[in-house]
């Protein structure tokens, strides 16, 4: 299972200059990608590099609040969880990062054509998500979301049924619901659809098979 989560705007700053191989997560692809949009300066804020799951300091994260989870589901964290980034296309949660501000709706220029980071990133991400051999579950804001909906294979969305008066998802509440969602399933142990998907009706969200 790989749980896929959003880069957030607001970051931690700092960082070290260690030079740490982050090859290892990623296809040759994917990071000749990044290479490319580091040659033509859509870079960083020159704070060093920081692991990503100390970096990302949105609410979802912090609700999440990696810090006081228990050992197995740090572990699980870091093995299961993957998030949709503008500037690195998809990043594994144990990689060294730098802090960034772009969005998905940032342009980059391309053989003298202007491509906003959606396009750029849409084919990749979706061939190196295809390439695990795990279900996703997606907890993903339409804006990331809709890079890959319709084009993963095992692919579930966790989806709103509430009705008028109920928990939507979105806006704020929304986010500190989700971080508070992914804890609970990492420090349940949950690993099986079915298991998932008896949780969240609790909350009355239902987790569609996507699949393509």
């Amino acid at each position: 299972m790989k749980i896929l989560l959003p880069h957030s705007e607001r970051k931690k700053t700092g960082g070290t200059q260690a030079d740490i191989n982050n090859a290892i997560y990623h296809t040759k692809n994917l990071l000749n990608k990044r290479l490319a949009l580091e040659e033509a300066g859509l870079c960083h804020e020159g704070d060093g590099l920081m692991p990503a799951h100390m970096r990302y300091d949105g609410v979802i994260y912090r609700h999440l609040d990696f810090s006081t989870i228990n050992q197995a589901a740090r572990e699980r964290y870091l093995d299961g969880v993957l998030v949709i980034d503008p500037l690195l296309g998809i990043v594994a949660m144990p990689e060294v990062i730098p802090n960034h501000k772009l969005n998905f709706h940032t342009k980059y220029i391309v053989e003298q054509s202007s491509v906003n980071l959606k396009k750029y990133w849409q084919k990749s991400i979706v061939e190196e998500l295809n390439s695990y051999e795990d279900f996703f579950i997606d907890i993903l804001p339409q804006e990331h979301g809709s890079l890959i909906r319709g084009h993963l294979f095992d692919h579930f969305l966790v989806k709103d049924l509430a009705s008028s008066g109920n928990v939507k998802m979105q806006g704020h509440n929304a986010k500190a619901l989700k971080g508070e969602l992914v804890r609970f399933i990492l420090e349940s142990e949950m690993d099986t659809v079915k298991e998932i998907k008896k949780f969240l009706k609790s909350y009355n969200l239902e987790l569609e098979n996507i699949s393509l």
